[in-house]
């Protein structure tokens, strides 16, 4: 049952990446003359190495294209999911190999993901500039309470569970119709969902392969409503993709060795920043065109 799960991993996250780098094939310029190519390499190596820790790399692209302009605000969601597809499934992959669980419990919890991707998505295509940046502002936000609340000790810091029985696994697939929705916004998927396995029981451990095959297929089905709909930043995606697959497998030795507590402080001051710079520019514009 485990190498079903890793052969539709493998087959959804390879079929949008391919889509997505086909398009790009269309494109009258190469990878070479992206702008910014250089910054967009630092930044996916660097969020990706972030992420294969269980901090997610949303929020560390996002903080690095405040200050570099990398990429459109109305494009930036679909580029953030795009461009995980494929650091997401290799980390997926890995866990799977590695850590024993429960599949039932981790197909329950994955579907539950997949029903709110494919209603978000939809969703969020729809919307314009000042309503993304909204909606990722306040987004960041309570991904920042919740970090904080893990960090103080008021939300459970896990069980020793490695299955969930009928009642749990039922609360947490409608807990992860939620947590599926986040990423259509341009937040990542890995601080509400571990918080959600947390307060079900499971080990941290049984965590990782449940949060990174999600994340693999869930931003792998938003990246594909992204694309069809031309919000996404196919170059930059690209870049993004490459560096990022390196900062995974530069990652992978060293995860047993890191001290999580300092590194989630760390992401939570990256995550309150970027809810106030954005939460900052959705005001200065919206006070821009109602004074001009």
């Amino acid at each position: 049952m485990t190498l079903l799960v890793k052969s539709v991993v493998v087959a959804i996250s390879m079929y949008v990446f391919l889509k997505i780098f086909f398009l790009y094939q269309k494109l009258p310029e190469s990878l070479l003359q992206t702008p910014n190519k250089l910054r967009l390499i630092i930044t996916g190596f660097i969020a990706n190495i972030a992420d294969t820790l269980g901090l997610g790399n949303f929020a560390v692209v996002v903080a690095f294209n405040k200050n570099w302009k990398l990429i459109d605000d109305k494009k930036l969601p679909g580029t953030l999911n795009g461009h995980s597809i494929l650091p997401a499934m290799v980390q997926s992959l890995l866990f799977l190999k590695f850590v024993d669980l429960d599949i039932l419990t981790l197909i329950v919890l994955v579907l539950g993901a997949c029903v709110g991707s494919l209603y978000s998505s939809h969703l969020v295509v729809r919307l314009n500039k000042q309503t993304i940046r909204l909606a990722m502002s306040l987004g960041f936000f309570s991904i920042g309470l919740l970090i904080f609340a893990n960090q103080m000790g008021f939300l459970p810091l896990a069980g020793k569970e490695i299955a969930l029985g009928a009642d749990k696994l039922s609360i947490g697939f409608f807990a992860m119709i939620f947590a599926g929705m986040v990423p259509s916004i341009g937040v990542g998927i890995y601080a509400p969902i571990q918080v959600i396995l947390f307060f079900l029981g499971l080990s941290p451990l049984v965590a990782f392969p449940i949060m990174t095959t999600a994340g693999a297929i869930v931003q792998s089905m938003t990246a594909l409503t992204f694309t069809t709909n031309n919000e996404i930043e196919l170059k930059e995606t690209l870049l993004l993709t490459f560096s990022g697959i390196i900062g995974v497998a530069v990652a992978v030795p060293f995860i047993t060795y890191v001290n999580l507590y300092f590194l989630r402080w760390g992401l939570f001051s990256v995550v309150i920043y970027n809810a106030a710079t954005i939460w900052h520019t959705y005001h200065k514009e919206k006070t821009s065109t109602t004074n001009p």
